[in-house]
């Protein structure tokens, strides 16, 4: 899943970490939303 949101690794290291805790739905809504 990380590997799909490359720009939020460098930008937010800590959105990476988020991410893997969240569900997919909340990670398309954040791709959605760039």
């Amino acid at each position: 899943m990380v590997e799909k949101l490359p720009e939020n690794r460098p930008r937010c290291p800590y959105c990476g970490s988020k991410v893997l805790y969240k569900p997919r739905r909340e990670i398309i809504r954040k791709v959605k939303a760039r």
